[in-house]
């Protein structure tokens, strides 16, 4: 699979994963629908302004660019979209915080919530 095929399917996980759909996630990133498109099916590379959106709205540019961690960013909208997200899947007393996950157990733990979304 093609560089551009990998970052346009983690955009797509994303988006799927925190926001329910890609016209959410454009929104959340301050963008149409139709451009964050140009991303997810047209196979362009996005640029750093559209980068720093996507980042701003919770997405680990690290996890986008190559997989490595969690897809989440070490930011205040990240750490907000991972509580959600695993709230909605694990029950209090299973949840896990942020910051003590080791990126062995992050990945293990994402796997579970989208297995539980999809």
């Amino acid at each position: 699979m093609d560089p551009h095929e990998k970052i346009a399917g983690r955009i797509r996980e994303f988006a799927k994963v925190n926001y329910r759909s890609l016209d959410a996630f454009a929104k959340a990133c301050g963008m149409k629908a139709q451009n964050l498109s140009k991303y997810t099916a047209d196979g362009r590379m996005p640029g750093l302004e559209v980068l720093q959106r996507f980042q701003e709205a919770g997405m680990s540019l690290d996890w986008l660019a190559n997989g490595a961690g969690i897809m989440w960013a070490d930011n205040e909208c990240g750490r907000d979209l991972y509580k959600k997200i695993q709230g909605a899947v694990l029950p209090k007393d299973k949840a896990i915080s942020y910051e003590a996950l080791s990126k062995d157990e992050a990945l293990r733990q994402v796997q579970k919530i989208i297995q539980a979304i999809e």
